[in-house]
């Protein structure tokens, strides 16, 4: 067979997918491909809906047609939907809903530090997903990787590929086809034995082993993730329910610890309190001698008020790596989310301070109203007036009510500090932008 007659646009033009979604929509570009597999991203103008289409050659090496009977009964609303499979000589067609959103292995490629809250949470989702696949029928899917795993606008970890999911055999001693990334895979995967749930497990240790880096504190996850890397199945977590409990006595453990801080947090700024008094004190009865320095002083203020004033007025100034945005600071390694509305004048006003090379990623209104996914991708929040304020999640809006927010003046921005359950820090900015 020619190179054409076994290519994505021949097939299109032979109406290999008219019995598809994919008969409305136009094909928009490929987004991958590798020695064995092409996937495609499609479009229906009309709905504005987007599929993907990945393209498997010698699929029969990979796949039995139990596995492709397999994943077509799954539904889960962590799994992205499989909406089509077609089988074309050799060739095999899969039709999916495509998910929005960065993989986990795009947000560590960004450099992106997770906290211990948000490993929690991604291993929890994750860990849930599992408990379905191993609930029905004992299906493995062996290939948890961050890749395989879109972190969506709504805050939700989905699961892209099931490609490589088999059904647990009691009688096997081994798989009959050998699938799995190296770098996630366990050792079982290599044909020391049949994969099983712990085999899931072990992927899912490897993927937020990944993630935590070269933490070196002491984390709780760091310990059930070495648990779940145990070279010996038997040293693992047995079951994904065994996971998911080590995961909630760690949760319940930050939580008291959190308390604890709160109330010595209260106690330190108490003591600050009085110290600056007595310092106060102590400076308002120098000698009057010292006159010449004050004036030193004050040509210093001076010159810091009229920065200052730069910064009210909105213009950047940047120092080793720094920028000011409406006198807020903002760091090299602090992500920022710009929410505006169409056409919102927020994006050239930011981008007139931050430039084309800070971290800055512009969502609209509906995007905004969920804190669990702001606290995860944002160090920095800022949200135009423009949209409305009914958009904001109830954590900020227990900040600042509608009608302050209503009350922000022409080209003039409200800064709010947000503290998760975690002690994560969060700047966010209400910014009324000038038209």
């Amino acid at each position: 067979m020619g190179q054409f007659e076994s290519s994505i646009y021949n097939k299109l033009l032979e109406g290999t997918f008219d019995s598809t979604i994919l008969k409305t929509c136009n094909l928009v570009s490929q987004l991958s491909i590798n020695v064995d597999s092409k996937v495609y991203l499609f479009m229906d103008e009309d709905k504005r809906e987007k599929y993907t289409l990945k393209h498997i050659e010698n699929y029969k090496q990979f796949f039995s047609e139990e596995t492709l009977a397999l994943i077509k009964e799954i539904s889960h609303p962590s799994i992205a939907p499989i909406l089509d499979v077609i089988t074309d000589g050799d060739h095999l067609y899969v039709v999916k809903k495509y998910i929005e959103g960065p993989t986990l292995d795009e947000i560590l490629i960004q450099d992106r530090v997770l906290l211990d809250s948000d490993t929690n949470y991604i291993m929890t989702e994750i860990a849930k997903i599992l408990k379905y696949l191993h609930g029905r029928d004992r299906l493995i899917h062996r290939d948890i990787k961050p890749s395989n795993l879109v972190f969506t606008k709504e805050g939700q970890i989905i699961l892209i590929d099931l490609m490589s999911i088999r059904s647990f055999k009691e009688s096997q001693s081994g798989d009959t086809v050998y699938i799995g990334t190296s770098k996630y895979a366990a050792p079982e995967q290599f044909g020391y034995s049949q994969t099983d749930e712990r085999t899931d497990i072990y992927n899912l240790g490897a993927t937020i082993k990944l993630i935590l880096g070269d933490y070196k504190g002491d984390s709780k996850e760091k310990e059930i993730v070495e648990k779940c890397l145990a070279f010996n199945p038997k040293d693992r977590y047995q079951s994904i329910d065994a996971l998911m409990d080590a995961l909630d006595a760690s949760r319940l453990v930050k939580k008291t610890k959190s308390k604890t801080r709160t109330y010595l947090s209260l106690i330190s700024k108490v003591v600050m309190c009085l110290a600056l008094i007595t310092l106060g004190l102590f400076a308002w009865n120098l000698n009057k001698e010292n006159y010449g320095l004050s004036q030193d002083y004050e040509s210093l203020e001076s010159a810091h008020s009229d920065l200052l004033i730069q910064l009210d007025e909105g213009k950047g100034y940047s120092m080793e790596g720094n920028v000011h945005y409406r006198n807020v600071l903002i760091m090299p390694h602090e992500w920022v989310h710009i929410v505006g509305a169409y056409e919102d004048p927020i994006y050239d006003d930011t981008e007139a301070v931050l430039g084309l090379n800070r971290r800055i990623n512009a969502y609209g209104p509906s995007l905004a109203n969920n804190m669990q996914w702001l606290e995860m991708t944002a160090d920095v929040f800022i949200y135009s007036t423009y949209n409305p304020y009914q958009y904001l999640p109830s954590e900020i809006k227990a900040l600042i009510d509608m009608e302050t927010f209503n009350g922000i003046q022409a080209d003039e921005s409200i800064k709010l500090d947000y503290f998760s359950d975690s002690e994560k820090h969060m700047k966010i900015l209400i910014v009324n932008p000038p038209l």
